[in-house]
């Protein structure tokens, strides 16, 4: 089976939960669902690194290569704007994941904080409550 191309780079293993009858098709998890976007964006980011990559070995094997010097320049010319072109795009891609990531961080602390209140605002309630219970077997009490 091809692995997916977005945990290429990872240590993954598949999730148990694989739909009856169908061993080759799987649900994934929500959590796994909740990273693919960001996952799928560093992937590739992967594949526009290797892209610079190979422009700068072209360039190499164009000074390399016996043409014109005129020819030489014109395709090292191309190669340059290339590799500028693709380190733009990492750079864009880099803070759409950045900003990707800061923004699940602030929805978890978010929701961290939005639990806290609730725990807090229960205790608190759990409090008066009992307070109030016990006066009022007291008034009972007294009638």
């Amino acid at each position: 089976m091809k692995s997916n191309a977005i945990y290429q780079n990872r240590s993954y293993s598949p999730p148990s939960g694989l739909i009856p009858g169908l061993s080759s098709l799987w649900l994934p998890e929500r959590a796994e669902l909740h990273h693919t976007p960001i996952r799928y964006l560093e992937h590739q980011r992967d594949q526009v690194i290797k892209a610079i990559a190979k422009t700068q070995k072209k360039e190499e094997a164009i000074d390399a290569g016996d043409d014109t010097p005129e020819m030489k320049e014109i395709r090292t010319w191309r190669q340059q704007g290339k590799r500028r072109k693709l380190l733009k795009k990492q750079q864009k891609m880099e803070e759409r994941i950045k900003r990707k990531r800061e923004k699940r961080r602030e929805k978890r602390d978010q929701e961290e904080a939005e639990e806290d209140d609730e725990k807090k605002d229960g205790l608190f309630l759990r409090i008066v409550l009992g307070f109030f219970e016990g006066y009022g077997d007291l008034n009972m009490a007294v009638l």
